[in-house]
């Protein structure tokens, strides 16, 4: 009788100590979400919207001291969340009689996440001790516009070798509640100077559409290495972006052999010409693009302004094609009162903000009273007195056979 009372003696007090270890010496004081304090079980739910991050904030009295306690928040009923959890820890910390405490967690929304009511959990618990565990009802829902790059395709598969095509396909995918018109789709590889475009027409609610193949060159000099692609897709009436960037790697081109030769070549077909008072001359100039990209090449004119007129055609800047040329004609039109003599002025060519040559051209203005204009009045003074002798000596004849007519008498005949 007295083991059997000494028995149960234990294992009340085995109960009491295992009732004291069992919870934790705190209470939560206030939960907040992006500032808004929830209540335990409140009927009335939090919206959040998907495709987020936000803040929970814990407000926690401790009653005793105590060590290693890890806080916990977290969402369940995620698809995918063995993989991609929604959920946050702090800690391990220690605690102190008597002091409030504050712990933050920081949680991300999936963008594909299913629009529902839910539960925030929040939990402390240390290594061996019951745990606090408490919940609160939130609503998840849609963002008005939400637009994601689910897949980039490439053909080659992220590995290409320079010199060659780079076919790429962008599937993107609406998580918003609206329809998407004219989603524009950009891609760029800023390294290497190239990009492309395409639109999609429309991506309705919840569905995906992908772009046509959009095509790149590599450029043949380019080295071997990683090179970024930027993906970049213009929404919701080309007001909000998202990017998502892709690594390719190039494989240099081992038979390349870079071009010593200057990329931009520069003829012109004469550098002097003679032009009369008043009449125009032209002076054309041909560029050749030697490089692998097609550039944009201008012309300008200084020097001619006090004595002619400039124009430049077809335009006064052109794109020459990689491994192309284009002429450029410059209409020199002189004044009448234009000084004779040389008139020195030049043509800068310049591509972008770089000036790729300038050329020291030559007029020589004639007067049109000069040599030839004086060999075409004498000529014509000489014509003019020819043709007057001529008429006089026509005149004197024909007086003369009148007067010979009118002194031969009339014969009698018997």
């Amino acid at each position: 009788m007295a083991k059997a009372k000494l028995f149960g003696l234990l294992a009340l007090m085995l109960l009491v100590v295992a009732g004291s270890a069992m919870a934790l010496p705190m209470t939560i004081d206030e939960v907040e979400v992006d500032g808004t304090e929830l209540d335990q079980d409140q009927t009335n739910k939090l919206s959040i919207e998907r495709d987020d991050r936000f803040k929970v904030k814990v407000t926690l009295t401790a009653t005793a001291v105590h060590e290693n306690i890890v806080g916990q928040v977290f969402i369940t009923g995620y698809e995918h969340e063995s993989s991609e959890p929604i959920w946050d820890m702090v800690g391990p910390f220690d605690i102190e009689a008597d002091t409030t405490y504050t712990k933050s967690f920081y949680l991300t929304l999936p963008e594909d996440v299913d629009e529902d009511s839910y539960k925030l959990r929040v939990m402390f618990s240390d290594r061996n001790t019951g745990e606090i565990f408490e919940n609160y009802n939130l609503k998840i829902d849609e963002q008005r516009h939400s637009v994601k790059v689910t897949d980039v395709i490439l053909y080659p598969e992220n590995r290409i070798t320079a010199g060659s095509a780079l076919l790429t396909t962008v599937r993107v995918e609406n998580f918003g509640q609206n329809d998407e018109d004219d989603v524009r789709v950009d891609i760029s590889i800023p390294a290497l100077g190239v990009s492309a475009t395409d639109y999609i027409d429309e991506v309705e609610e919840n569905e995906q559409e992908e772009t046509e193949e959009l095509y790149m060159r590599i450029p043949r000099s380019t080295q071997s290495g990683d090179y970024e692609m930027i993906v970049t897709v213009d929404y919701n009436d080309l007001r909000d972006t998202v990017e998502k960037s892709v690594v390719i790697h190039v494989d240099g081109d081992e038979t390349y052999v870079a071009d010593t030769q200057p990329k931009t070549t520069i003829t012109v077909g004469s550098t002097l010409e003679n032009v009369k008072q008043g009449e125009s001359v032209i002076f054309p100039v041909t560029i050749t693009n030697s490089g692998n990209t097609d550039t944009a090449y201008t012309v300008a004119i200084a020097g001619a302004a006090d004595w002619a007129d400039v124009t430049i055609s077809p335009t006064s800047t052109q794109i020459v094609k990689a491994g192309e040329s284009q002429a450029f004609y410059l209409s020199i039109a002189v004044s009448n009162d234009a000084a004779e003599g040389t008139h020195v002025f030049t043509a800068t060519v310049s591509s972008g903000d770089n000036e790729v040559e300038q050329i020291a051209l030559t007029a020589n203005v004639i007067k049109n009273g000069s040599f030839w204009g004086v060999i075409g009045k004498v000529f014509g003074v000489a014509l003019i007195a020819v043709l007057i002798v001529l008429v006089i000596v026509g005149l004197v004849v024909g007086y003369n056979r009148m007067k010979g007519d009118d002194d031969t008498e009339p014969q009698t005949y018997y």
